[in-house]
């Protein structure tokens, strides 16, 4: 679990078993704080559950990663994870899943981009499904240029788990980061 809080054994278990739909024998290991050994004897239930996501849990974000030997000492092991993001302010010809995956390349994959209906109030956007590094900060977004001209087009992430608005990682708050100063672009 990646977050400030102390996540405890039972209510990471109780959390995975119903959010993975009851796997088959499921096994759950605390191996140290925040860090737990999930056994899904189930070849296709553990590809399920590591294609799904975001897993989000009291507002931390759950990363996963197949196990391999020395996984828990490995920093870069638990760094990518699936988070849902809308892509604003891009015009009307840029809406398309060819566009969602060209803007996504900004993040380490995409794995899916949604075109949500339009007409609703929350106006025109893009959604993608695309791993962040949560080692970096979160992008506020990126520039696009369309044709001779350039846009900023904005990201807003759905269901965001703690992060800090001081340097943008997920994973702390304010009160204890290192990095002293503000993020560039408001909040």
């Amino acid at each position: 679990m990646l977050g400030e809080k102390a996540s405890n054994y039972t209510g990471v278990k109780n959390f995975v078993t119903t959010a993975w739909g009851y796997p088959k024998h499921l096994r759950v290991v605390e191996l140290g704080l925040n860090m737990f050994q999930f056994v899904v004897p189930s070849e296709s239930d553990r590809e399920r559950i590591l294609q799904g996501g975001p897993w989000i849990m009291d507002n931390q974000l759950l990363v996963l990663n197949s196990w391999y030997e020395g996984i828990e000492d490995d920093e870069k092991a638990f760094c990518l994870a699936p988070l849902w993001i809308q892509v604003w302010n891009l015009p009307v010809h840029w809406m398309s899943k060819e566009a969602g995956k060209k803007i996504g390349s900004v993040f380490h994959q995409v794995r899916e981009v949604i075109i949500p209906q339009t007409g609703g109030k929350e106006g025109r956007h893009l959604k993608l499904l695309a791993m962040v590094n949560t080692h970096l900060p979160l992008l506020r977004g990126t520039i696009v240029k369309v044709g001779e001209v350039t846009k900023w087009a904005s990201f807003k992430y759905e269901r965001c788990p703690d992060f800090c608005y001081n340097c943008g990682i997920i994973g702390h708050s304010e009160r204890t980061c290192s990095k002293s100063g503000s993020l560039s672009g408001g909040k």
